[in-house]
């Protein structure tokens, strides 16, 4: 075999390995927290809920103070399944709103396996899920990461008032090209996640922050999110923050932009 055949069959093999691999690439955190049991904080309740396509997943819930002044439904990124999600639900109550994060299918305890699909359609029964128990508030959608591509998808249909994306990338075929130049991403990509291609279905107000330091997702995927989507759009650059460290806590940095946005008293 000739140096150029055995090169060919070399990358042949890459891309074979990342056909059959590509779900550990895009969902890191998934099996990790099978059957490890949470310590749930006070003030935070688990609950499961139904997936349209069958089985549970759960959700965390952290209920505000009554009268609360909206709903947050959050999700995480690609690597975090409800261990962390029991934290990021107690940031919600001190912005006066009920706080839900969705833990993906296939992830920690939660039945089924991650796809595209199964991650739109966890968000989508966690909005439900959200007016059925608190009513008609206002919802907000907070995405981190991976999770801003179910923010954007559910202010795509009209089922959030609002978004808030920490590290959005537009798309993860994208993404994939930044970091592999050198592979067909377009090709074999079973999971396309894209908000670029729904940005200009999203009327309502957003908010972006990324950060000037992040490795994974570079700052521009925010910019051109901000300058394509349909409503009115506020970007920030996070100066010093990378990808998985921008904070939203009403005490952090960005506490007082975050109140502003949701109109918390």
């Amino acid at each position: 075999m000739t140096w150029l055949g055995i090169g060919i069959a070399l990358y042949l093999g890459v891309l074979g390995l990342f056909w059959l691999f590509q779900e550990r690439l895009i969902f890191v955190g998934a099996g990790f927290g099978r059957g490890v049991q949470l310590n749930v904080p006070e003030g935070v309740e688990v609950v499961r809920l139904d997936h349209p396509d069958g089985g549970t997943f759960r959700v965390a819930v952290a209920a505000a103070g009554v009268p609360a002044e909206g709903v947050v439904v959050a999700f995480v990124g690609n690597g975090e399944d409800l261990r962390s999600g029991l934290g990021h639900a107690l940031r919600f109550p001190a912005y006066g709103q009920h706080g839900i994060v969705v833990e993906y299918p296939g992830y920690g305890d939660s039945d089924g396996s991650p796809t595209r699909d199964a991650v739109l359609a966890a968000a989508e029964a966690a909005v439900a899920y959200a007016e059925s128990r608190f009513g008609p508030l206002p919802r907000t959608a907070v995405g981190t990461s991976l999770g801003t591509f179910a923010a954007v998808h559910l202010a795509a249909r009209g089922l959030v008032d609002r978004i808030v994306l920490r590290a959005p990338p537009v798309s993860i075929e994208r993404a994939g090209r930044e970091r592999y130049p050198w592979l067909p991403i377009g090709w074999f990509l079973r999971h396309p996640f894209d908000s670029g291609a729904l940005a200009a279905e999203v009327t309502v107000p957003a908010l972006i922050l990324h950060g000037d330091r992040d490795r994974i997702v570079p700052v521009d995927h925010g910019r051109d999110l901000a300058a394509w989507l349909g409503g009115p759009t506020e970007f920030v650059l996070a100066e010093g923050y990378g990808h998985n460290n921008i904070p939203i806590d009403r005490s952090g940095p960005f506490g007082p932009l975050v109140a502003r946005f949701l109109g918390a008293r």
